[in-house]
């Protein structure tokens, strides 16, 4: 397994009608710190940290991404960046996704994060060689990824997807 490489990267949502979601390159997994790992992808960076939030509330996880965020000098060098927040149990790993938008100045809890779990599949890859994995999202759904990683990274995320709220917008 090569590590500290970059590698092309195309993530699309399969069943055949190449609907391309992240183009770009992605940089292997960096640990930042004992328990916090980063993963850059076109447009977006994505932190993983592996400790145990259980029993905070959402609002101290929120502010806990931000401080993250803002000393890994993130909340003004790129458009996004997330904190994916790891839980372990059972055999099941499952997220609680913080993201960031610097243009709009937004901190949000994600019911569900496709960029945020392809980060994850890769920094498993990279940890654990594991190239397949589901990954249970806030929603309870989990959207499973898969990465094939030869001379480019494929990474495939594949899931339920469901419309939560419509709203339209007049400006």
């Amino acid at each position: 397994m090569q590590k500290n490489n970059q590698y092309q990267i195309t993530i699309i949502r399969p069943g055949g009608n190449d609907q391309l979601l992240v183009k770009g390159l992605v940089e292997d997994s960096k640990q930042l710190a004992n328990n916090l790992f980063r993963v850059d992808l076109e447009g977006i960076v994505h932190l993983i940290y592996d400790r145990s939030t259980q029993g905070f509330t959402n609002d101290a996880i929120k502010d806990y991404a931000k401080e993250i965020l803002e000393k890994e000098n993130l909340l003004l060098s790129t458009p996004a960046a997330g904190v994916m927040f790891i839980e372990q149990s059972n055999k099941e790993l499952s997220i609680k996704p913080i993201v960031w938008v610097r243009d709009i100045q937004t901190l949000l809890y994600e019911t569900s994060c496709a960029s945020g779990t392809a980060a994850v599949g890769l920094w498993n890859y990279y940890l654990n060689n594991i190239s397949t994995m589901q990954v249970k999202q806030p929603s309870k759904k989990y959207i499973e990824v898969t990465i094939n990683k030869r001379n480019t990274c494929n990474i495939e995320v594949s899931g339920e997807v469901e419309i939560i709220k419509n709203t339209r917008i007049t400006l």
